[in-house]
């Protein structure tokens, strides 16, 4: 039996006024990404459609880095648009919306999230949360978007070479049921994405500038000339982070570009 036939519907009910949720569910899978996109090739898919899995063979983040999760203790899902309305040079804005859902969605059961540029989720210096947007493009605006997430919620123990995972069992205490916290963040979601077509991009990147990890005052960073000490300025709408180092010098990056230095 492939993967395809182990796909079952599930009914998550989230008021929603901007997007058609379909969820999917799916034991076991390579990626969410992965398998979303597998769906899209052959046409089996749609706005909306939300796939999410107990465990993932091989999880990815961004790069070549790997997302480590133990089966049926964390959150592993790819939603997928097509959200034709944004110009592929804003596409920042579907990135900053989904971190900040999440960041939402946390923080709806234990305060005190950030985002770390460009879009993981950090409690203090500790990260509980990773994605990977893909987006496909014609012309000049997207054509679809996948948004792969991977949360941290049930597991106690990493045992990847990821320097710094937290998982909110281990700032509660206590385990918490997977797929209220994928209906809540579904509904945060999905407000943040009624504003961005509605053309709020300035509350969105407002919200998006207020959660960030290290938004105040000097930190420490490297690029490839080595280490230095700097402050957020801003993030562009395609994402390049702006910088202004102790010497006043203004510095902008790409992603990969610059480092966090963490404790």
């Amino acid at each position: 039996m492939s993967q395809a036939d182990s796909l079952q519907e599930q009914n998550i009910s989230v008021p929603s006024t901007s997007i058609p949720y379909h969820t999917l569910y799916l034991p076991q899978t390579d990626s969410t990404n992965n398998e979303c996109r597998r769906l899209a090739a052959t046409g089996n898919i749609s706005h909306g459609t939300l796939l999410y899995t107990s465990y993932q063979t091989a999880g990815r983040g961004q790069g070549s880095h790997v997302w480590e999760s133990r089966k049926d203790q964390n959150l592993l899902f790819t939603l997928y648009l097509t959200p034709v309305f944004l110009p592929a040079n804003q596409q920042f804005f579907l990135s900053e919306i989904a971190s900040l859902a999440t960041a939402q969605t946390l923080d709806s059961i234990h305060k005190g999230f950030c985002v770390k540029w460009p879009n993981d989720v950090y409690y203090q210096e500790k990260k509980i949360a990773g994605m990977l947007l893909e987006s496909v493009i014609h012309g000049t605006h997207l054509a679809n978007t996948l948004i792969g997430i991977g949360i941290n919620i049930n597991q106690n123990h990493f045992e990847s070479d990821a320097p710094n995972p937290i998982s909110l069992k281990q700032l509660t205490g206590k385990d918490t049921p997977l797929l209220p916290v994928l209906e809540i963040w579904m509904q945060k979601f999905d407000n943040l994405y009624h504003l961005l077509q509605r053309g709020h991009k300035d509350t969105i990147h407002s919200l998006y500038r207020n959660r960030l990890f290290r938004k105040n005052g000097y930190h420490p960073y490297s690029d490839k000339n080595g280490r230095f000490l700097a402050r957020i300025l801003d993030v562009e709408p395609s994402g390049f982070l702006h910088l202004e180092d102790q010497e006043g010098t203004l510095r902008r990056y790409a992603f990969k570009e610059v480092k966090f230095i963490l404790p």
